[in-house]
């Protein structure tokens, strides 16, 4: 098992920074809090499309994984399944295995079917066309 640690409070000045970090304190993973933030506040993030060979690189240089990506919006009963989509493609896009969630009530489950259904179709259809 894994420890890992979430970005949401933690301060860094580059992506490089928060791997050499997350080794230093023993964990294995970085659970990144907020895609556009991290994007936004680190000209090397594995998000961009230009850093992210060097940023999977400072991964592995320093024993790291990104384990998940969390979602900072709460999921309610009105949320667009465009936004589930986004963090599902982004976590897809740096090889992350998890995407977090946090719901504002408890859904039902159509209301879930509605949410989370085409972000689980196509990422099912990623996988068949990675086999």
């Amino acid at each position: 098992m894994k420890y890992s640690f979430s970005t949401k409070h933690v301060k860094t000045s580059s992506f490089r920074e928060l791997c050499e970090l997350a080794c230093e304190y023993g964990y294995g993973g970085i659970e990144v809090y907020d895609v556009n933030t991290e994007k936004r506040e680190h000209s090397d993030s594995i998000f961009h499309s230009s850093a992210n060979s060097s940023s999977k690189r400072k991964l592995i240089n320093n024993h790291v994984e990104v384990c998940a990506v969390t979602c900072p919006e709460l999921i309610g009963t009105q949320t667009d399944p465009i936004t589930v989509i986004k963090y599902v493609e982004r976590a897809t896009l740096i090889c992350a295995p998890a995407v977090v969630f946090t719901f504002n009530e408890i859904p039902t489950e159509k209301k879930l079917l509605e949410i989370f259904g085409e972000a689980m179709a196509k990422d099912a259809s990623v996988k068949r066309e990675e086999l």
